[in-house]
């Protein structure tokens, strides 16, 4: 089977016929009711230490702080994105090429949410459409550049895997820029981090974060199911097509 053909095979699949084990996907809710109530935990531990609450052990308030790049919070959303690139990485290797890139993308949100590399990358962004003229209108041209390129992709993968995948697009996106925009920064200001709002951007950001990483991981089984349903196809001289 040619890659053309094979395109055309995935959109004649029926995503109704390839979805229906609704059973087993309900083991996603797991994760996703866990870190929903983890998140409101969060949030009423930073309201009661706002309130003058004293924590009664500095451990137990490290894991439970929605602000706290150690909570056990931040450590689900993190390995359930490392799960699933795991699974794009499975996929690449045995389905599709093209699931590298799937792979290599979840892999660095999962290394941004353990260490943070958002952080100095968006300042330095900030800072190049800040100086104005030709750097902004470059990175500006980047980002359009990459947003064709990231809906060509899409385009090429099977539609309701592809519709997930870019719902974690946008929850990213929602969490890295689109919270932030609710009101001032004041992640550079330790003694405003139990102000009302800060603690509720802060939990904002990490329910965006936790609900993207489950939509991932959804994106990566629904794409399994699709590999089951589509044999691995065989290019030209033996090779997998991409």
């Amino acid at each position: 089977m040619s890659v053309s053909d094979d395109s055309a095979h995935i959109r004649e699949i029926s995503a109704h016929q390839v979805l229906t084990v609704p059973v087993r996907r309900r083991w996603l809710l797991v994760p996703l009711v866990a870190g929903l109530v983890l998140c409101a935990v969060s949030f009423g531990w930073q309201r009661a230490k706002a309130g003058g609450w004293q924590p009664l052990s500095e451990q137990l308030d490290s894991i439970l702080n929605v602000d706290n790049d150690l909570s056990v919070l931040n450590w689900l959303t993190t390995s359930l994105f490392l799960l699933a690139a795991v699974g794009a990485l499975v996929l690449a290797v045995t389905w599709r090429r093209r699931w590298w890139f799937v792979a290599a993308f979840l892999g660095f949100v999962s290394l941004d949410e353990a260490v943070g590399l958002h952080d100095p990358l968006q300042k330095a962004v900030e800072r190049q459409l800040d100086a104005g003229g030709v750097r902004a209108v470059g990175v500006a041209l980047l980002a359009l550049l990459a947003g064709v390129l990231v809906i060509r992709f899409l385009l090429s993968l099977p539609r309701p895997a592809a519709w997930r995948l870019a719902a974690v697009a946008m929850l990213i996106a929602l969490a890295a820029v689109g919270v932030d925009a609710l009101g001032p920064d004041l992640t550079d200001d330790p003694g405003r981090r139990l102000e009302d709002w800060y603690i509720v951007k802060a939990t904002l950001e990490e329910t965006c974060e936790l609900c993207a990483s489950v939509v991932a991981l959804d994106a990566v089984f629904v794409a399994a199911l699709f590999s089951r349903a589509i044999p691995r196809p065989v290019g030209k001289g033996g090779n997998q097509p991409r």
